[in-house]
């Protein structure tokens, strides 16, 4: 990956440098080799991080160049692009199959308000996939490369530290992928197992004095909207919410945790891919989770 990042004059890095006199300084590292996590493309809930950014890309040789300019202390604008391609497995066409190619390019801003205890950041962006395999409609069981996806989206990530001993975050993510080449499936569909609309927020509370020293107590919701189980878009899940709970208790070296997912008993159901044919399963009940840790 090749990576800029431009600091202004007389403002400095992180580190606390500063460059004095007009123009900035512009630090530079190439770091080429496989990356993995992108944006778009995923297959399922496993396809998120913690944050809804996480749709992938897969297993992809990736090259990328972003620039970041402190405006000041507290908020710092950067752009990027990338590109980047991947191998395709199991391809029917007549000739080698072609690499899938990426294209990315992202605009936003970071942000720390030490004041108010507030960070985060803020982007939009577009990654557009080309070479897909799609059907040749005029040789059934043949493939050929013509098929072409698109993402654009917005994403927001908050961390309020509220007090010392609360923390508040959330996070959004607007994502509006769909084909926008094919020979089969209509322009304009919908990505399966990708929501427009995700996001979470949760809060932490740790008890750091008092009797219940050592106590945190969090409790978190998540929820999406519809998401086309197929390619065409035939059938699509309801949009869901799940809210979990979490407690640990430090003791000495050790900590208690308990964990629970689904706290109220939700019923809905996850899109997912198996053997190449796009089911759904019933998502995991309420269920509990004791665990014991200790640090020596």
């Amino acid at each position: 990956m090749d990576r800029d990042v431009l600091f202004p004059a007389g403002l400095g890095d992180r580190a606390g440098h500063h460059a004095r006199g007009a123009g900035g300084r512009l630090r530079h590292r190439d770091l080429h080799g496989p990356r993995t996590g992108h944006r778009v493309f995923g297959s399922g809930r496993s396809a998120y991080r913690a944050k809804p950014r996480s749709l992938r890309l897969g297993k992809t040789t990736w090259k990328c160049r972003r620039a970041a300019f402190d405006v000041t202390e507290s908020l710092t604008p950067f752009v990027s692009y990338g590109c980047g391609f991947e191998g395709v497995a199991a391809f029917t066409g007549e000739t080698s199959a072609k690499p899938e190619e990426s294209e990315q390019i992202e605009a936003g801003v970071r942000f720390s308000f030490d004041a108010i205890g507030l960070s985060g950041s803020a982007a939009v962006y577009e990654l557009t996939r080309q070479n897909v395999p799609v059907a040749d409609p005029n040789r059934p069981g043949i493939q050929i490369q013509t098929g072409e996806q698109r993402a654009r989206g917005a994403e927001f990530d908050l961390i309020w530290k509220a007090t010392s001993d609360l923390t508040i975050l959330g996070n959004y993510a607007y994502t509006d992928a769909e084909v926008t080449v094919d020979t089969t499936i209509p322009e304009g569909d919908r990505l399966a197992r990708v929501p427009l609309h995700s996001g979470r927020i949760a809060a932490l509370y740790e008890f750091s004095s008092g009797c219940l020293d050592g106590l945190g107590l969090g409790l978190g919701l998540t929820a999406a909207s519809e998401r086309e189980i197929t390619l065409p878009n035939d059938l699509e899940t309801d949009a869901f919410f799940s809210i979990d709970a979490q407690a640990s208790y430090e003791i000495g070296l050790a900590v208690l945790r308990l964990s629970i997912e689904n706290l109220t008993d939700e019923e809905y159901f996850e899109p997912y891919q198996f053997l190449g044919q796009s089911v759904v399963r019933p998502a995991r009940p309420r269920t509990v989770f004791l665990s014991l840790s200790a640090t020596y």
